[in-house]
C-alpha cells in the first residue's frame, strides 16, 4: 500500500501504546507474552573516580508469560541454585556486597531472623512462589525481563507493532512503527517517529527498497560528497547555510531545510557536466534523503517491543507537513 505519513496519527498511536499481548522470545524459557510492563524504582549509579551518587530514571522491566513453564527444579539447576544451607550471617555478607541476583521473600527473612539457615535454592523459590511466578506444581510461568533481554521473533511482527530496532551491532536503536515486510518477506520496512538522515542509518539498512515516497520531499542534511558537489557545481557561496557536526566533515547540517528537488537538480546538473551524461549516481541524492519509512534486512535487525512512555508524542516530526 502507498505510504503518507500522518503524524496525528503515529502521535495516538504512542498515546494508546501497550505492550500488553506483544509475542516475544526471552532467555531461559524461550517463547512468552508480555503481560504488562513495570518500573523498578530510581536507580542509585555512583561514581567510582568522585564518589559521588548520583539517581538515574527508573528503570521499566516486562512481566512476561512463559508459553511453556518450566520446573523449578531445571530453572534452578539453569541458574545454578546452591540447595546448602545459608546461614543469616552469610546472608548479611552477600547483601553487603550487594550481589546481584538474589531474590529474597518475606518467608525467608522470617526464618533468617529466626537464627536459620535457608539455602538459595530455598530462597528464590519462595519469592517466586510468593510473587506469583509459580503455579501450584512449582512450575515457573511468569517472569521478569528489561527490555533489552526480550526480541520479537521475525514470524511474529505484525503491523503496527511499536518497536525498537538495532542492528546486530547492539547500537543504539531506533523506534518506530512496524509497516511491513517486503522482498519476499527478508526485508521489513520501519516507520520512524523521528525521521533520520540516510547518512545516519544503520549498516541493516536495505538501500534497494528505498522509494520515493519513503523520504521526506524537504532535507536538512547533506553528506560530505553531496556538500562537495554543490560547491563544485554552484560554488562555495551557493552552498545552503549550516555547519558540519562530528570529526571527518562527514554530515552538513543546514540551518533551514531546503527541498529536496534543489538536490536532485544539483545531481543532475553533476552527472551532465562531470559524467558526460551518465546516470545521476544514487549516492549524490541518496546522502540528501531524510528517511520516513527505513527498510532493513531482517537476517541483520532485532526487533524489540517499545517501552511505554519512553517515546512521546512530541518525538514525532514531519517535514512534508510542517
Amino acid at each position: 500500500m502507498a505510504y503518507n505519513r500522518d503524524s496525528a496519527e503515529l502521535r495516538e498511536a504512542l498515546d494508546q501504546h501497550s505492550v500488553e499481548g506483544y509475542p516475544v522470545e526471552v532467555p531461559t524459557y524461550g517463547p512468552g507474552k508480555i503481560v504488562r510492563q513495570g518500573g523498578t524504582g530510581p536507580v542509585a549509579n555512583r561514581n567510582t573516580d568522585t564518589g559521588v551518587t548520583q539517581r538515574g530514571a527508573p528503570q521499566p522491566f516486562y512481566i512476561v508469560r512463559i508459553d511453556h513453564p518450566m520446573p523449578f527444579a531445571k530453572y534452578a539447576e539453569q541458574k545454578r541454585l546452591s540447595k546448602e544451607p545459608v546461614s543469616p550471617a552469610k546472608w548479611e555478607e552477600m547483601f553487603d556486597n550487594k550481589r546481584a541476583g538474589i531474590l529474597f521473600g518475606d518467608e525467608t527473612l522470617r526464618r533468617l531472623q529466626k537464627g536459620e539457615s535457608v539455602s538459595r535454592w530455598e530462597a528464590e523459590y519462595e519469592a517466586m512462589y510468593d510473587g506469583g511466578q509459580l503455579d501450584g506444581d512449582g512450575n515457573v510461568i511468569y517472569a521478569n525481563f528489561f527490555p533489552r533481554q526480550v526480541k520479537i521473533p521475525e514470524d511474529k511482527l505484525a503491523y503496527g507493532m511499536l518497536v525498537d530496532v538495532t542492528d546486530k551491532k547492539e547500537k543504539e536503536g531506533l523506534p518506530g512503527r512496524f509497516w511491513g515486510k517486503v522482498g519476499d518477506g527478508k526485508v521489513a520496512l520501519l516507520e520512524l517517529f523521528s525521521p533520520i538522515p540516510y547518512m545516519e542509518t544503520p549498516d541493516s539498512i536495505a538501500s534497494d527498497f528505498i522509494k520515493p515516497e519513503f523520504i521526506s520531499k524537504f532535507t536538512y542534511a547533506l553528506g560530505y560528497g553531496t556538500h562537495q558537489a554543490w560547491e563544485m557545481m554552484r560554488g562555495k557561496a551557493k552552498v545552503p547555510k549550516g555547519h558540519f557536526v562530528g570529526e571527518g566533515e562527514r554530515i552538513y547540517y543546514l540551518d533551514e531545510a531546503i527541498p529536496l528537488s534543489k538536490v536532485e537538480k544539483l545531481c543532475q546538473d553533476y552527472a551532465q557536466k562531470e559524467l558526460a551524461g551518465q546516470p545521476v549516481p544514487p549516492h549524490c541524492v541518496w546522502q540528501a534523503v531524510i528517511m520516513n519509512i527505513l527498510p532493513v534486512h531482517m537476517s541483520e535487525s532485532i526487533f524489540r517491543p517499545l517501552p511505554e512512555n519512553v517515546v512521546t508524542g512530541e518525538m514525532v516530526v514531519s517535514f512534508d507537513e510542517e
